[in-house]
């Protein structure tokens, strides 16, 4: 056998069917002087976080650097992301050069940064769940980052307008949407269906890739199985039910523990399923088509995992309720000794655990940012009066 890295990377990259046109987007990080932000958006399971890992190939491929961050496994603070960065630097620093410096201020991120190359690319995924930290990184982080440094994100919504009105051209904004027809048929052949099944899948499903591999996986136990023409969001919860169906009673009971997880660990399928080794429940869960690793545990596609949580929740409430009470005493008594890099971690997880609706929004969004709450500047002083005296009385505004 012989080759390098760098070949298996590309061959990783080429495996990715279609958005050749998103990937070119993304390239212009690395190649060019412009833009120096893009902001990649789309709805749930539409492909965001594949295309930033194949795009990151391509990078790595012209010989930038890029550093990758899973927003959700980050304390939406200063402090955590400036953590969570300190330790994705300093992995590839050490590989790269064998240094090791810590990083606390954004002045000093931004050097370690530039360090890393001759362009260097910092990759946000999941930046919907950094919505507390938008105005800081628009403000503060990204203006400091040196000129060899470009920013890619990845979230469900669009940049807030702040970051159009503050970026203009040098920011890209790149909508996702689902995959052309030909590049659904070419995934659903990779995926062992033939011409006419792939063709059939690929119509009910709009070509959206969850959907896509759902329903590829769930062929195998309903061979005639059909969807009604339906928006995406329909055709996925359909799809769901449709393979949770298919599964035996074992195998369902540890998706049903796990849905009620912000991120399953070993020790939390121990707790919530005291009679599975936690290691068969592990293995079970991470080949499926909806599970991927995480930094901080295994990650249920948000889309799924809600429909599985909604169908316990409705069909067996005592279930449900055991497995919280149960995720619930597990954390609070790993947290008594956990290292305070892990405090964010298990403080989300407790606070997924809580269902009061506004609470799970402002940390775990899902629908679209509609405000966001900014510091006042001194050119802001006139509109700010302005308002002040149209809507408060006379002795309260200036």
């Amino acid at each position: 056998m012989s080759g390098t890295l760098r070949t298996l990377l590309g061959a990783r990259a080429a495996a990715m069917v279609g958005r050749q046109a998103e990937r070119a987007v993304l390239l212009d990080l690395a190649e060019r002087d412009r833009p120096l932000v893009v902001a990649v958006h789309g709805i749930a399971g539409i492909g965001k976080s594949a295309l930033l890992a194949a795009f990151a190939d391509d990078a790595r491929a012209t010989g930038a650097a890029v550093v990758g961050l899973d927003c959700g496994g980050i304390e939406p603070t200063e402090r955590g992301f400036l953590a969570a960065l300190d330790r994705a630097i300093g992995a590839l620093r050490a590989e790269l050069s064998g240094e090791s410096r810590s990083i606390a201020t954004v002045a000093e991120a931004a050097a370690a940064l530039s360090r890393l190359g001759d362009r260097v690319v910092l990759a946000l995924d999941t930046y919907e769940q950094l919505r507390l930290l938008d105005t800081w990184l628009r403000q503060e982080l990204v203006p400091s980052l040196h000129d060899n440094t470009r920013l890619a994100l990845a979230g469900r919504e669009p940049p807030v307008a702040a970051w159009i009105s503050d970026f203009g051209d040098l920011l890209t904004v790149l909508p996702l949407a689902n995959l052309a027809a030909a590049d659904a048929v070419a995934l659903l052949r990779r995926e062992g269906l033939g011409d006419a099944d792939a063709a059939k899948v690929t119509r009910f499903t709009h070509g959206h890739p969850l959907a896509l591999r759902l329903a590829a996986s769930a062929r195998g136990a309903r061979p005639d199985l059909t969807v009604p023409d339906a928006a995406v969001a329909t055709v996925v919860t359909e799809l769901a039910r449709v393979y949770l169906s298919a599964l035996d009673q074992p195998a369902r009971a540890v998706i049903d523990a796990a849905s009620t997880l912000r991120r399953p660990t070993l020790s939390l399928l121990g707790a919530l399923l005291p009679d599975v080794p936690p290691h068969e429940a592990y293995d079970l869960l991470r080949p499926l088509p909806f599970v991927e690793f995480g930094p901080d545990g295994l990650v249920l596609h948000d889309t799924v995992r809600e429909v599985v949580a909604a169908l316990l929740r409705v069909n067996d409430p005592p279930t449900y309720r055991a497995h919280r009470i149960a995720a619930w005493r597990q954390l609070r008594h790993e947290l008594r000794t956990a290292p305070p890099a892990d405090l964010w971690r298990y403080t989300a997880d407790l606070l997924y655990l809580i269902e009061n609706p506004e609470v799970r929004e402002a940390f775990f969004p899902t629908s679209s940012h509609r405000y966001a709450v900014e510091p006042a500047r001194p050119a802001d002083e006139a509109q700010i009066t302005a308002i002040a005296r149209a809507h408060q009385p006379a002795a309260a505004a200036p």
